[in-house]
């Protein structure tokens, strides 16, 4: 998922494989990317999902197996913010599913693990775990890559 803008503190956003464009005002580390891995739908009758949790598990229902390459949370480094600053929440919202075929995968189920305190660099970690899960629609998925967009709240 990919973008990051700010908010009284801090608002971000990622890009599954990579981070974007970032104010000249912070520096965003992307110390692995989230990335859902290499999976199929073997079919697409009701809602599948797929789960990436913060720990680096991953849980998905049946219809949907992953082939070759296994899910990663995403890990992250946000700098430039005031030195030993109480991090109040991180929130995470979908601005886009993840598209790139003839269906859509949407993305929910946050899970936001952050340092609590900013540290004296005024930096802090952020782990990214989400769900993405299938329209149910019984039409097959085309094989193809499929990015989003997340955005992170992040307010001091």
């Amino acid at each position: 998922m990919n973008l990051f803008s700010w908010k009284k503190g801090v608002l971000a956003a990622l890009v599954c494989s990579y981070l974007g464009a970032v104010p000249a005002y912070a520096a965003i580390i992307e110390n692995q990317p989230l990335n859902f891995g290499t999976w199929a739908i073997t079919n697409n009758t009701g809602i599948k999902f797929i789960t990436v949790n913060p720990d680096g598990s991953f849980a998905s229902s049946p219809g949907v197996v992953n082939i070759l390459v296994p899910p990663t949370q995403g890990i992250y480094r946000v700098d430039s913010l005031p030195p030993f600053t109480a991090i109040n929440s991180v929130t995470g919202t979908m601005l886009a599913p993840m598209s790139g075929g003839n269906q859509d995968f949407n993305l929910d189920t946050f899970q936001i693990i952050y340092d609590p305190v900013t540290n004296a660099s005024g930096e802090i970690n952020i782990t990214l775990g989400v769900s993405a899960k299938t329209t149910g629609t019984g039409v097959p998925y085309d094989d193809a890559t499929y990015n989003g967009t997340i955005q992170l709240d992040i307010n001091y």
